[in-house]
């Protein structure tokens, strides 16, 4: 047998093991689909079915925990993007999901960074301007709307803009911040919040966001209430609003925010923290 013979049978059993590792993948997805149905009936059975199946904070937890498993064996991004497609359709499988994304100059490398996070599949409904799309979330248990961030180079200021003053408009209407993208750092060179019916949950490493309306109270009043500020206070519409970006998950019963200091202030949602691959 020729050694070109030799290499052909050696390539030919390694790609028999790839096919038995791809079949027992595939049987692992099969089990972890037939755990979601479980979950299905048991939130039939309880009443549980209204609104939307997303939890992104059990998804910052999940990927957290096994792009460290990782041990940079599988790229991070990759095992991120895996599961983060594998935990949207398991969350489409639940419920009906739509996008509502506002056009932007960006708006074709914004659609890309909700489909890493949110998967492929998902349906993407554009909007004009962006407080349509704030509020098309705001009218569906099954929507969540995307609102870029400004980077520092102006051009999406005027889309943040409205997108925040959308969002004081409906706070009112159970809707709220949930998660910042990108969550995997250096995955996009958009970032953006996203907003909807979707419970704010701990992560274990999250930032908590207030906004105050009157642009009197201060970031000096949160620190000397013990707040830890993750970045200077922003102003919106015409500084009549100002958001506060605070360390850690602030549940609605903390006592921090009774104090006098800060009557008014409103928790509109926070994110779990994004990972850097090049500390994991």
């Amino acid at each position: 047998m020729s050694r070109r013979d030799d290499s052909s049978g050696d390539l030919d059993d390694v790609r028999r093991e790839i096919d038995a590792i791809d079949d027992a993948i595939l049987d692992l997805l099969k089990r972890r689909f037939a755990v979601v149905e479980k979950v299905k009936e048991i939130k039939g059975l309880s009443g549980d079915t209204r609104g939307i199946a997303l939890r992104p904070a059990r998804e910052a937890q999940v990927v957290r925990r096994l792009v460290a498993a990782s041990q940079g064996v599988v790229p991070g991004a990759t095992v991120a993007k895996l599961w983060f497609e594998l935990m949207a359709a398991a969350s489409r499988f639940q419920s009906p999901i739509t996008i509502h994304l506002p056009q932007s100059a960006r708006r074709l490398e914004h659609q890309d960074l909700i489909r890493f996070h949110a998967g492929a599949e998902l349906p993407v409904v554009e909007h004009r301007q962006a407080a349509d799309a704030v509020r098309a979330a705001a009218g569906s248990p099954g929507g969540i709307g995307l609102c870029p961030l400004d980077e520092g180079d102006g051009t999406l200021s005027g889309v943040e803009e409205d997108c925040m003053r959308a969002l004081f408009g409906v706070l009112d209407r159970n809707v709220k911040i949930v998660a910042r993208l990108p969550f995997v750092a250096g995955t996009s060179t958009v970032a953006a919040l996203v907003v909807g019916q979707v419970p704010f949950d701990p992560s274990g490493d999250d930032v908590s966001l207030f906004a105050a309306e009157g642009g009197e109270l201060t970031d000096e009043a949160l620190a000397a209430a013990g707040f830890v500020s993750v970045a200077p206070s922003k102003a919106y519409a015409g500084g009549d609003w100002r958001v506060f970006s605070v360390a850690g998950y602030v549940a609605d019963d903390d006592a921090r925010l009774t104090d006098a200091g800060l009557e008014g202030l409103r928790r509109i949602g926070g994110y779990a923290t994004a990972i850097d691959l090049g500390e994991t």
